[in-house]
């Protein structure tokens, strides 16, 4: 398991692959529970600070099943992935997981020739563990 600390690369991969707006829909995800619609660099931010994927004690795993495509229009296309996430941290030495099988839905937009993701939105198929257990704001 690697750390989840992510640096400017990542950051930079992030905001290459995006469009100028993003939709985060979380609201069929009980871990998070929100839709979000911002700038890319917003998201990310949001995502990787301390009470959230940026704690240093939080280790996951992130691994891409099958994917299929479908065309909606010209310029948008969705992609549903299966997807398997495992977070692990140390909560006051007692070691706490979450694990997750879920699909996320992503939502691709063609901008000036570039299919650059608008969208994702992921549902939980099953999982062990509790997220609230293992993401968050700890001492």
């Amino acid at each position: 398991m690697s750390n989840c600390n992510t640096g400017s690369i990542d950051k930079a991969t992030w905001l290459a692959i995006t469009a100028p707006e993003v939709i985060a829909n979380y609201t069929d995800y009980p871990a998070v529970g929100t839709l979000t619609i911002s700038s890319p660099a917003s998201i990310f931010d949001h995502s990787f600070d301390d009470r959230g994927l940026g704690d240093k004690r939080l280790h996951t795993q992130h691994f891409l099943g099958s994917s299929l495509f479908t065309h909606i229009s010209k310029s948008e296309a969705k992609g549903d992935w299966q997807v398997r996430a495992r977070h692990v941290r140390e909560v006051n030495g007692e070691e706490r997981q979450w694990d997750s099988s879920a699909y996320v839905e992503f939502t691709y937009s063609l901008i000036d020739g570039d299919w650059k993701i608008s969208g994702l939105r992921p549902h939980t198929v099953v999982a062990t563990g509790r997220p609230e257990d293992v993401i968050g704001l700890f001492s």
